[in-house]
């Protein structure tokens, strides 16, 4: 395969084409464009999933009815590609990099490694919470003197918590969520 076509429209996910000799790598003059390949799902309205080839990609082109005028390409060639590491009870979606697998109702982005998605709402209404109770702490030491019960003198843990808050403030959580990447 020379190129895989791109863009949408009617028809579109197809090939350019070498024709190689029967029984033989070697390569013909023959080129044919737009060989349409099957998606592996797809609707009448755009919806589906598309695998575009990379180039260099041996096909099997077929004819609708031996019809010369109707190529497809019928399959890809087993020897010419290397697998992604998957397993005989899951599907695998990768473009080499980046993966999706779901299997046992499960779905791992890259793999598991870093546990399941956050729920955000909960995470921000918990670190909500510990905002609060931080802020209020930090407002009690930096307000005015807390006088030591029994001899009126400033305390001295007031001063020495102060001293350590000293240019510190409470974390900002209000950019936590990506809403690219959403799960429910």
């Amino acid at each position: 395969m020379l190129k895989f076509n791109s863009g949408k429209g009617e028809n579109t996910y197809s090939a350019r084409v070498r024709i190689l000799k029967t029984g033989s790598l070697e390569e013909t003059e023959c080129i044919l464009e737009d060989v349409p390949l099957s998606p592996i799902w797809a609707n009448s309205q755009g919806a589906g999933v598309y695998a575009p080839l990379p180039e260099g990609t041996l096909v099997i082109v077929a004819y609708v009815e031996h019809n010369p005028s109707y190529p497809y390409i019928q399959a890809l060639w087993g020897e010419f590609y290397n697998a992604a590491d998957f397993k005989p009870d899951e599907l695998l979606i990768t473009n080499g990099t980046i993966s999706i697998t779901v299997k046992s109702g499960e779905l791992h982005l890259n793999g598991s490694d870093f546990g399941g998605l956050i729920k955000i709402g909960e995470l921000a209404a918990n670190l909500n919470k510990n905002v609060e109770v931080l802020s209020s702490l930090i407002d009690a030491l930096r307000k005015g003197p807390i006088t030591e019960s029994g001899n009126g003198a400033p305390s001295a843990l007031q001063g020495a918590l102060a001293a350590a808050l000293t240019g510190k403030n409470v974390g900002d959580f209000s950019q936590l969520e990506n809403t690219a990447v959403k799960h429910g």
